[in-house]
C-alpha cells in the first residue's frame, strides 16, 4: 500500500483547519487591543455601605452618637479604563460623613465623601447617589426603671383571690438616644399583651410577659434606637385562698397555772377573712394576735394590738389591730404583803440568800372566787437564775408573783424586785 506523502499547502486547501486558524487570529487581535488599548468604560456599583462611625472626629467630642439616618448605602458611576474598573469592588471605595456641621444633638441634612482606595489605576467616580442623607445625633443615654405588673384583665375564681404580680426580676435596664429616654418614666409587664387560655385562675401561674415603655403622661413609647436589657420577664401571680377565721388573743406575764382558754376579755373584732396559700390556709384555725402583757392591766382596761399575718398572706378585710378589753363581770383585785420566797435555777458553785423580808402592795387581779379568798400566805415571790450571771454581793432581781395549788385566772399587776445576795 502506498502512503500518500504529506503537504504543509495541503493545509491551506482545508476549509476546516482555515476555519480554525481564523478563530484564533479573532481572538489573539481582541486580546491584544483589550490588553494594550486604553479605552473609557463605565461601571455602576451598588448597596456601598455609608460609615457611620464618629471616632476621632469633633460629633465625638461633643459626647454624640449617630442614632438615626435615611439611607445606609449609595450607588455610584464609576469610569475609567475597562481594566481598571473591572477590577474595583464595594471594598475599594470608601463612604464617610462631613461632620463640620454637626453642633449639638439634632437631626442634620449630611453631605457624603465618596474615595477610592490607592492602586485602582485611572478609575474616576462620576456620580453618586445620594449625596446627602438625613442624620439624627444625641447622646447616649441610659436609665434603670422599675418593673411594674399589670394583671387587671385576669380575675379569681370564687373563693380565691389574687395577690399582685410579682416580676421575677425587679428593674430592667434602658439605654438610647438622651432625648428619649428623659421622657421614659415607667415600665409595665402587662399581662393583656400574653395569650393566657384561661383567664379566670384558682392557681398560681407565672407567664412570660413583654416590658412596654410609658412617658409621664401614659403614653407608650416605642423607637428603634431604645435598648432593654431583657425584653421579658416573668411575672408570678399567686391565687390564694379566702378564709374567715377567728381571733384569739395572747398573753404573757401570767403565772405558770394561767388558766388562758377560761379567760373571758373580748375582742373589737371576733373575725377576720384572710387570703393565703391553698394548702397553708386550709391547716389554719384561727389567727392569733399578741401580747397583752398582764402586768400591766387592770380589770376593764382596754389594749390594741396588731394584726400580723404571715408572709404571702392577704389582709382581705383590712382590720389592721383589735381592742382587747380586759372583763370586769366577777373579777376582783386586792393587795397583799408577801413575805414567802422561793430562788430556783441556783448554779451549783454558788450560794445564795434572799435579803428582802417583805413585799409590800403586792396587787392581785382575778376571778372574784379566787382573789376573795386569798391570804398572804398563799401568795409566792419566785426569783428564777436560769442562766443569770451571777457575782457575789447583793443585786436586785425580778420576781414572778404566783400562788401555788391555785389554778384559773388570776394575775399580779405591776413589776417586783427581791434583793439577793450571792456568795
Amino acid at each position: 500500500m502506498k502512503i500518500k506523502s504529506f503537504s504543509f499547502s495541503d493545509l491551506f486547501n482545508n476549509k476546516t483547519f482555515l476555519m480554525i486558524i481564523s478563530v484564533i487570529g479573532a481572538i489573539f487581535i481582541w486580546a491584544t487591543i483589550t490588553l494594550t488599548v486604553k479605552t473609557d468604560s463605565e461601571k455602576t456599583i451598588r448597596n456601598i455601605p455609608i460609615d457611620f462611625s464618629v471616632q476621632g472626629t469633633s460629633v465625638e467630642a461633643l459626647g454624640l452618637n449617630v442614632f438615626e439616618h435615611s439611607a445606609d448605602a449609595i450607588n455610584l458611576k464609576l469610569s475609567g479604563s475597562r481594566n481598571s474598573i473591572n477590577l474595583i469592588s464595594k471594598e475599594d471605595i470608601s463612604v464617610n460623613m462631613l461632620l463640620g456641621k454637626v453642633v449639638g444633638p439634632g437631626k442634620y441634612t449630611i453631605q457624603l465623601n465618596v474615595s477610592l482606595k490607592e492602586g485602582v489605576g485611572d478609575a474616576k467616580v462620576v456620580d453618586y447617589t445620594p449625596k446627602s442623607i438625613q442624620v439624627s445625633f444625641d447622646r447616649l443615654a441610659t436609665k434603670t426603671l422599675t418593673i411594674n405588673s399589670d394583671i387587671s384583665d385576669l380575675s379569681a375564681a370564687d373563693g380565691f383571690m389574687l395577690d399582685k404580680g410579682y416580676p421575677a426580676t425587679p428593674e430592667v435596664n434602658i439605654s438610647g438616644p438622651e432625648s428619649i429616654i428623659k421622657t421614659i418614666n415607667t415600665c409595665v409587664a402587662n399581662t393583656s399583651n400574653v395569650k393566657i387560655k384561661d383567664k379566670v385562675l384558682n392557681k398560681t401561674l407565672t407567664v412570660p410577659v413583654p416590658l412596654i415603655l410609658y412617658n409621664e403622661n401614659g403614653a407608650e413609647v416605642t423607637d428603634e434606637n431604645i435598648t432593654l436589657d431583657k425584653e421579658t420577664v416573668d411575672v408570678s401571680i399567686p391565687v390564694l385562698k379566702i378564709k374567715t377565721l377567728p381571733i384569739v388573743a395572747h398573753f404573757i406575764n401570767q403565772p405558770s397555772n394561767f388558766a388562758e382558754k377560761e379567760f373571758s376579755y373580748s375582742l373589737s373584732t371576733k373575725k377576720i377573712s384572710i387570703a393565703g396559700p391553698e394548702e397553708t390556709i386550709e391547716a389554719m384555725s384561727q389567727v392569733d394576735i399578741r401580747y397583752v402583757d398582764l402586768k400591766t392591766v387592770k380589770a376593764g382596761d382596754v389594749v390594741s394590738l396588731n394584726v400580723e399575718l404571715p408572709s404571702g398572706f392577704i389582709n382581705v378585710d383590712n382590720i389592721t389591730s383589735v381592742d382587747v378589753t380586759i372583763p370586769t363581770k366577777k373579777m376582783d383585785e386586792k393587795t397583799f404583803n408577801i413575805t414567802n420566797f422561793n430562788v430556783v435555777g441556783t448554779p451549783e458553785d454558788k450560794n445564795v440568800s434572799v435579803i428582802t423580808k417583805r413585799l409590800s402592795n403586792v396587787k392581785i387581779i382575778g376571778e372574784e372566787s379566787i382573789v376573795s379568798s386569798l391570804a398572804a400566805s398563799d401568795i409566792v415571790a419566785e426569783v428564777n437564775l436560769t442562766g443569770a450571771t451571777l457575782s457575789s454581793g447583793t443585786s436586785n432581781y425580778s420576781a414572778t408573783i404566783t400562788i401555788p395549788g391555785k389554778s384559773g385566772v388570776f394575775w399580779a399587776y405591776g413589776d417586783y424586785e427581791v434583793v439577793i445576795r450571792t456568795y
